[in-house]
């Protein structure tokens, strides 16, 4: 399975710094393990080698050992994708157990416990709330956040619709009307730098920008499945003495 994995995307180019060049999906992959995991479960994992126990040290050794070869090796695949991680989930559950089980056997009778607890777990379950509010339980009124800003944006311009851009290679550009918004999708990726410079060299405008639910978060698969980072909205022509929208 880890052999499909790595080749499942295209190479990456090899017109970059040694960084790019060598682990060209680092800057995606850990930014992605600190925004997701948290430092202080990161660091849980971590003291899971510090057991005393000789056994449980031995494993937590071997499942570092092994997370730190896998992390390279994907770090150096030309597309991040967290799936990838699945497969090391399992150890890092075990780690995690282990380390926690270490921390707070050695606090449990302090009056700090549930500072610690709180300093632990609070991240990974207001996340875990806004992911599931955001995404999955109000996705609806998500919709309507962004259905009534676009029509705030076609009545400042005057225009009749909105109009999705797709990354795709084809020069979609020329065919949109003048009297349409463009709205392409702000994706955490190093390619969009090239997108909006095709879209100002074609003459457009940016007019608008929207925020979109966890748009702090580093690149994942949920703002590819479900809502961008971000909308930016462009006109071929803009109306004159028109401000642009914040």
């Amino acid at each position: 399975g880890v052999g499909l994995l790595l080749n499942q995307y295209a190479p990456q180019s090899d017109a970059a710094g040694w960084l790019v060049l060598y682990l060209p999906s680092a800057y995606q992959l850990f930014p992605y393990l600190l925004a997701f995991f948290s430092i202080p479960v990161l660091l849980l994992i971590g003291v899971a080698v510090l057991q005393r126990n000789a056994r449980a040290r031995c494993f937590a050794g071997y499942a570092t050992i092994v997370s730190v070869f896998y992390l390279l090796l994907f770090a150096h695949q030309g597309v991040f994708f967290e799936r990838n991680l699945s497969h090391l989930l399992p150890l890092w559950a075990v780690m995690f157990a282990l380390g926690f089980l270490v921390v707070f056997n050695f606090i449990k009778q302090r009056w700090y416990f549930w500072l610690v607890a709180a300093l632990f777990f609070m991240w990974p379950l207001y996340l875990s709330a806004q992911v599931n509010g955001y995404f999955f339980r109000d996705i609806d009124r998500v919709k309507q956040d962004i259905a009534r800003y676009e029509e705030s944006v076609l009545t400042r311009y005057s225009t009749d619709k909105v109009v999705p851009f797709k990354i795709t290679g084809d020069n979609q550009l020329e065919r949109i009307d003048v009297k349409n918004i463009l709205r392409v999708p702000q994706h955490k990726l190093l390619g969009m730098t090239q997108v909006n410079e095709a879209i100002d060299a074609a003459g457009f405008e940016r007019v608008g920008y929207m925020d979109l639910p966890l748009s702090f978060l580093p690149y994942n698969q949920l703002q590819i499945n479900q809502f961008p980072p971000a909308y930016a909205y462009y006109v071929r022509d803009v109306v004159a003495n028109k401000e642009v929208l914040p």
